[in-house]
């Protein structure tokens, strides 16, 4: 017995077959879809109720805001007569200012003496 395989049953001779052959030929088109922007675009579209809730309420408040200030009545401007008791043309008098008394000074701690470093 030999160790070689036995070549009974070759296999026939392949054909070329068109439709393989053609297909081998084909390059894969480049794709139309740019996951980047998809991506980003999926995360804005995400955002946006949450984005439009915030900009309606900071309008309403606003909104509040200007009608009640606008329902608020202003001040009543009131004219009244101040009487003031006064010669004319006499000048007030100045006050004399108080005396100054010196601030307490403490005195100065005398200095601790010097200890030299024990070897």
């Amino acid at each position: 017995m030999s160790r070689e395989p036995d070549n009974v049953n070759p296999p026939p001779e392949a054909k070329p077959d068109p439709l393989a052959a053609s297909l081998a030929r084909l390059e894969p088109a480049p794709p139309r879809i740019d996951r980047d922007r998809l991506m980003y675009t999926a995360g804005a579209e995400s955002r946006r109720s949450t984005i439009r809730l915030w900009q309606a309420t900071a309008g309403f408040l606003a909104a509040v805001g200007f009608f009640a200030g606008m329902a608020v009545k202003p001040p009543s401007i009131v004219e009244r007569a101040v009487v003031v008791d006064r010669e004319a043309g006499k000048p007030d008098p100045i006050p004399e200012p108080a005396p100054v008394s010196p601030a307490p000074v403490a005195e100065p701690k005398p200095a601790a003496p010097m200890r030299s470093p024990s070897p």
